[in-house]
């Protein structure tokens, strides 16, 4: 398999659970294991509890507040 395919799973399995800590720093580590820091040390951002807090909190606002109530609109 190669690297885009994995990298394209991991994302697929973000993109269902973009709260799942485990997949996130697994995904980071792989990402440094190929040479790219900067974005592992993103994806580590990603799970940090102040950075999840921020996301939904994000999203409820959003969701609260938003005058268009758009139906399968994908975050």
């Amino acid at each position: 398999m190669s690297d885009m395919e994995v990298k394209g799973q991991f994302q697929a399995a973000l993109k269902q659970d973009r709260y799942d800590k485990t997949t996130r720093m697994i995904f980071a580590d792989w990402l440094e294991e190929r040479g790219l820091d900067e974005e592992g040390a993103e994806q580590r951002r990603l799970a940090t509890p102040e950075w999840i807090a921020a996301d939904k909190w994000l999203r409820k606002y959003a969701v609260e507040h938003n005058p268009y109530e758009v139906e399968g609109y994908d975050w």
